[in-house]
């Protein structure tokens, strides 16, 4: 789905898959079991903190007390020291620490340190009452969508009379516990990659034995837990937690799973079939980088679809360029030959080096690359059978040329 400006990926996952459902016709059974459970605990969770938020409020009512108190005793001493200065004159040049009025003047200190005291607690007790309100407001609100979203779910059940079994595979940038439990209560079977780096972090520190880890690939080791509770995510998954290195630093991922299917029984399936999404991954990059669509300032849906149709068309061009020369009589050089033909290499490079173009006696084409440029010394023969199109000629058709 293209979206126009500084659009967050995480926040469309639940239009992505209306989207995909639409298109489709055809959605999973909803678990509308594992939604009603869900809003079971949310409900106990809500009367808890409705609870904790009274306790609150009752202790802002103490400390509302006690510092009124406090401030009674400061204004009682300074009563005190007017009076004993009434009594006894103003003090004398001789410095005198145990009269009454020094004691009275004493007092008068310790009780407005008291009362800066109170003061303070009934501060910090108004700010954790706000607290509290707000994680009872925000529980309400979750409260309500959810139970808006059962109605629905349940209503998608009643009217689905052909449920159909699907997988999603999502990328690291929507793997997020909201998104993980929304798919899970869709009714799909969910692969995708934890989006906070602290949950690997506390992964990390659950692997004491390091016979544990099994190698899934050339540089990549997993380490996993079956029907495993975390923070993040209100249902139990499935969860691996990889590493690998780049370079000389050791890196750390971890890749979650909602099914039917044992995935920790067998790692290294589990590791392939996730990241056989990358290839959808390069071409959205392709598509993106290479090809630069997303340079050209369109903001309406429509111009966002062309640009994409006509991405899909050059990377699909460029292919068939690099295929053909490789299907030529001669042999050419990398980065033209086909085993290391690289789309970005002949987008954004060959096709910007210079080049000379000579025709030769037999009609073919040759084209040497600079001897200065990035592939010194590459030739490209084109032989004969090649055909050139002409610009098409505007405004004209076969009604006007009858004419």
């Amino acid at each position: 789905m293209p979206h126009p400006g500084d659009t967050v990926s995480c926040h469309q996952a639940e239009a992505l898959v209306r989207a995909a459902e639409a298109r489709t016709g055809v959605r999973p059974v909803r678990r509308t079991d594992l939604l009603e459970q869900r809003i079971w605990e949310q409900r106990i969770e809500l009367q808890h903190a409705q609870r904790r938020l009274g306790e609150r409020q009752a202790q802002v009512q103490v400390t509302r007390r006690k510092m009124q108190a406090a401030s009674e005793e400061w204004r009682r001493s300074l009563r005190d020291v007017a009076r004993w200065m009434e009594l006894d004159g103003p003090p004398r040049g001789v410095s005198r620490p145990y009269s009454r009025l020094a004691k009275a003047r004493q007092r008068v200190a310790v009780r407005w340190r008291r009362l800066q005291r109170r003061g303070r607690e009934v501060q910090r007790a108004r700010q954790v009452v706000a607290r509290q309100s707000q994680k009872v407001h925000r529980l309400q609100n979750e409260l309500a969508t959810l139970e808006a979203r059962l109605a629905h779910l349940l209503e998608e059940n009643r009217t689905n009379r052909g449920p159909v079994q699907a997988t999603f595979r999502l990328d690291g940038g929507f793997g997020s516990g909201e998104n993980l439990a929304f798919l899970i209560e869709m009714g799909y079977e969910v692969y995708g990659k934890a989006i906070s780096d602290k949950v690997s972090a506390a992964l990390r520190r659950r692997v004491t034995d390091p016979a544990r880890w099994t190698r899934v690939g050339d540089n990549a080791e997993m380490v996993a837990w079956s029907a495993l509770k975390l923070d993040f995510c209100p249902y139990p998954l499935d969860v691996g937690l990889e590493r690998f290195r780049t370079g000389q630093k050791e890196r750390h991922a971890t890749l979650v799973h909602y099914g039917s299917h044992a995935v920790s029984d067998d790692l290294v399936r589990w590791f392939d079939f996730y990241n056989a999404r990358q290839t959808i991954e390069a071409g959205v990059k392709e598509g993106k980088r290479v090809f630069e669509m997303h340079h050209l300032k369109v903001r309406s849906t429509a111009g966002l679809a062309i640009q994409e149709e006509f991405t899909v068309l050059a990377a699909n061009l460029v292919r068939w360029g690099a295929a053909w020369l490789y299907e030529q009589p001669f042999q050419a050089k990398a980065p033209f030959d086909r085993p290391h033909a690289s789309v970005k290499q002949l987008v954004r490079i060959a096709s910007n080096t210079t080049a000379v173009v000579m025709w030769q006696s037999e009609g073919n084409l040759l084209l040497t690359f600079d001897e200065l440029s990035p592939f010194p010394g590459v030739e490209l023969r084109i032989g004969q059978g090649w055909a050139f199109q002409p610009p098409l000629p505007l405004y004209r058709n076969d009604v006007f040329e009858s004419i």
